[in-house]
């Protein structure tokens, strides 16, 4: 699998911890953990086994990476990718990036608007992704 630089950029700043601008061992450990569990999601999830996932199969791939977006969200992240030309569906790579950007705007709402740290509003978060990626 060959990542762009894009996304290659998008996984370092998500997974430099300490803000040191590089990845150390355990900092590299947790993002090609979660490399592979996007892969395996992918791959699970990939029903007609056609290489990317269509709306349907992202709405019902992303929960198990604990985002619970609905259908309007998981559209507006397919329109935000912008590798895409006419397609509505993301591959591999594209759905890695996507995730990452999911995991990088859930930090950003965590921190600044659930300040309790209690559980996740999926809702008040569906309207905050879809404000978010109506930027890209």
């Amino acid at each position: 699998m060959k990542m762009n630089n894009d996304t290659i950029k998008r996984l370092m700043l998500i997974f430099d911890a300490d803000n040191n601008g590089s990845i150390g061992f355990y900092e590299f450990i947790a993002l090609y953990n979660w490399v592979k569990l996007c892969i395996a999601t992918f791959k699970h999830f990939d029903v007609d086994q056609s290489g990317s996932l269509d709306i349907t199969e992202l709405q019902v791939a992303l929960p198990q990476l604990g985002f619970n977006l609905n259908k309007q969200s998981c559209d507006a992240l397919i329109r935000a990718n912008k590798n895409l030309i006419g397609k509505k569906k993301l591959n591999q790579v594209q759905f890695i990036c996507a995730t990452s950007y999911l995991a990088q705007c859930r930090t950003i709402y965590q921190l600044t608007f659930d300040t309790h740290r209690d559980q996740l509003d999926p809702v008040e978060f569906d309207k905050f992704i879809n404000l978010v990626l109506g930027l890209i």
